[in-house]
């Protein structure tokens, strides 16, 4: 279809430009969240086993295995107020039980608290993962990805021969190394389609690609005009690295009618 090929056209070119700046070694930047799930293996392991997540945010552990497991707060960290389910749950999370947490809305970035199963796991010396079943929360600074459409935030109407430039990018804070997905979709009136490194547009949902999240200035991935229709343009990433569209999600829309 010809709006495939045109947008192909523009995202190959802001695909060159991305990967240049992550070359750079730019910064992380991350979203907020909403509930980031810990699921709790039959392997006797945590999953996520290191998490990120901002000040003020729920982390729910959810027990996926037939014996019962534990999220303990390891007595040796830095600083206090972790995770303990053993207030709640003094013989352990039982399947398909869960437990909540809400990370401290005072929690500075950079604060890790790191925790284990207290019948399959130990705890650490408060700088690392302790032994067995084991894992670790760290809090880092929130920054939302960002998408326009001819410089604005939305919804925008324009007629079906007039140029639309849409925009995306990141801003935030230097927490580097974290891994993610990176989404780029749209609902059109044929329905969503998605863009996919190498292969471009295609139905349905895939992610962009999986790599690190680093901070830039907005970009232009789109410059031309659209068939007459409803869009709305999302560009979000999400930090379980693992081709699937899960939490924790951040994202960012624009809405376009075309006429």
């Amino acid at each position: 279809m010809k709006i495939y090929k045109k947008m192909n056209h523009f995202l190959m070119l802001f695909l060159i430009v991305f990967l240049c700046i992550v070359g750079t070694g730019g910064s992380i930047v991350l979203a907020a969240a909403s509930v980031t799930i810990v699921n709790m293996t039959s392997q006797d392991q945590f999953s996520l086993q290191q998490t990120n997540v901002i000040a003020g945010a729920t982390v729910q552990w959810v027990n996926l295995d037939s014996d019962a497991h534990t999220a303990t707060t390891d007595t040796t960290n830095l600083v206090s107020g972790g995770p303990d389910s053993d207030v709640l749950f003094p013989k352990g999370l039982k399947h398909g039980q869960t437990y909540e947490w809400v990370v401290p809305v005072t929690a500075a970035p950079g604060t890790t608290w790191y925790y284990h199963c207290r019948f399959h796991g130990s705890s650490g010396n408060g700088r690392s993962l302790g032994s067995g079943m084991a894992g670790s929360i760290t809090v880092i600074n929130a920054a939302l990805p960002d998408i326009k459409a001819n410089g604005q935030d939305g919804p925008i109407t324009v007629s079906s021969n007039s140029p639309i430039s849409i925009t995306i990018g990141l801003t935030g804070v230097n927490q580097a190394g974290t891994l993610a997905d990176w989404w780029i979709v749209a609902s059109t009136p044929l329905g969503f389609i998605s863009w996919g490194y190498p292969v471009g547009w295609t139905t349905g949902l895939i992610a962009t690609f999986q790599i690190q999240l680093v901070n830039f200035l907005p970009i232009e991935m789109f410059n031309g005009s659209l068939p007459v229709g409803n869009y709305t343009f999302f560009f979000g990433v999400d930090t379980t690295p693992d081709n699937a569209l899960n939490q924790p999600l951040y994202y960012d829309f624009v809405q376009i009618h075309v006429e």
